[in-house]
């Protein structure tokens, strides 16, 4: 069973709120960047991937992170992912974007061979999801607040499934999974 596909789904660590301002990885101020919590969730993304203990977890081949669009725009994703790349000694695959069609991005995520970790941003996932399982299965959106998730997408013989796992990293992370018909936003 471990040798089926896996796509991993994450959204990026925390963003800077309202009063905040994000901190670039050399320290200074960078409001496209994450906050200081963030950064913690991206160290400790490391450990969770490149050294997985549970079962569900495997170590990624590919990192892949949504590109930055339009040019000056948010680098969360791909600062979320950059450490646990480094740590594997992986390039992280920026190719795609959320403004890409999430059809044609599945269908390229389903081509890879081994383990597959995507980083995106929350508003863009559950689309890729569906797209991922070729079939509306995931909650309608990803909740704003959590960032403490995996969506698992993996190949159970000619189709795919969906799971999903909380990180439970950090102070603050839930237990729970979100879901399955998250209310709409009012």
């Amino acid at each position: 069973m471990t040798d089926s596909p896996l796509i991993m789904l994450i959204r990026h660590a925390e963003n800077p709120r309202e009063a905040e301002t994000g901190v670039a990885a050399d320290g200074t101020a960078d409001p496209a960047s994450l906050s200081v919590v963030g950064w913690q969730r991206a160290g400790a993304l490391v450990r969770f991937f490149a050294a997985p203990w549970l079962p569900a977890i495997r170590r990624p081949q590919h990192v892949i992170a949504a590109r930055s669009t339009p040019p000056g725009a948010s680098v969360r994703p791909y600062a979320t992912v950059t450490p646990l790349a480094q740590a594997l000694g992986v390039t992280v695959d920026e190719r795609w974007s959320t403004e890409d069609d999430p059809a044609q991005v599945a269908a390229a995520l389903r081509a890879l061979e081994g383990p597959v970790l995507v980083c995106w941003r929350h508003e863009a996932l559950p689309v890729l999801a569906d797209e991922l399982l070729q079939r509306p299965d995931v909650p309608r959106r990803w909740p704003d607040e959590r960032f403490d998730l995996v969506w698992l997408i993996s190949r159970d013989g000619p189709s795919w499934t969906f799971a999903q796992l909380p990180q439970q990293l950090l102070p603050g992370d839930r237990s729970q999974p979100v879901p399955r018909r998250v209310p709409a936003r009012r």
